[in-house]
């Protein structure tokens, strides 16, 4: 079975490589999705597969070889369960223009079991179904994401900008305060005393 396609990002692929490799991403995006466990370029997952009346958890193991980040990487995995087994290889490219990433995937699969009796035009819409639905979540992290870090560098710089206001005004307070008089800090409080002693004398 092979299966193709492409979806844009409205991020750097920077942005949506770290994010695809992000478990907890993952676990929001991927419909059936149970556990998952990066270790390394080693993909530990869990899953519930359904396709038509067959469904079942599966367990697998995902590689990434080839990696050329953020634009390349070759996915080898497999997995079983109750339903039968599945194996397959992915090849995703990744290309940024103007801020956007453009992703393309080509994946060949086998599967076997029960699973494959449903047959092949129901397994590959199953499949587009559940590639356009994980990459429709992940667009709706990322755009989350983006938010949250805008609003953090909004507030960063409003602090930023109090900072220097609050510096400011305590610069100019001292530069007041260097240039007055030394004198009439000392002449101040004598002319007061003066004036009282006058008043106090003149009545």
């Amino acid at each position: 079975m092979k299966i193709d396609g492409t979806y844009i990002f409205t991020a750097r692929a920077g942005e949506v490589w770290d994010l695809l490799l992000d478990p907890q991403v993952l676990l929001q995006i991927i419909p059936g999705l149970q556990k998952v466990d990066v270790q390394g370029d080693t993909i530990l997952a869990s899953a519930t597969v359904g396709v038509g009346p067959v469904k079942g958890l599966f367990s697998g193991r995902i590689s990434l070889l080839d990696q050329r980040k953020p634009t390349h990487v070759r996915i080898v995995g497999e997995g079983k369960g109750g339903p039968g087994f599945m194996k397959g290889v992915c090849i995703i490219d990744a290309a940024e223009h103007d801020g956007q990433t453009t992703i393309s995937y080509q994946a060949n699969v086998q599967i076997g079991g029960t699973l494959a009796t449903v047959g092949q035009r129901l397994v590959d819409a199953a499949t587009q179904q559940i590639m356009q639905q994980g990459f429709g979540a992940f667009n709706r992290v990322l755009g989350v994401r983006q938010a949250t870090a805008a609003e953090a560098r909004r507030l960063a710089d409003l602090a930023a900008a109090e900072r220097a206001a609050w510096q400011a005004a305590v610069f100019r307070s001292q530069a007041i305060q260097s240039t007055f008089p030394r004198w009439f800090v000392v002449l101040l409080p004598a002319l007061l005393i003066a004036a009282t002693l006058a008043l106090a004398f003149g009545h």
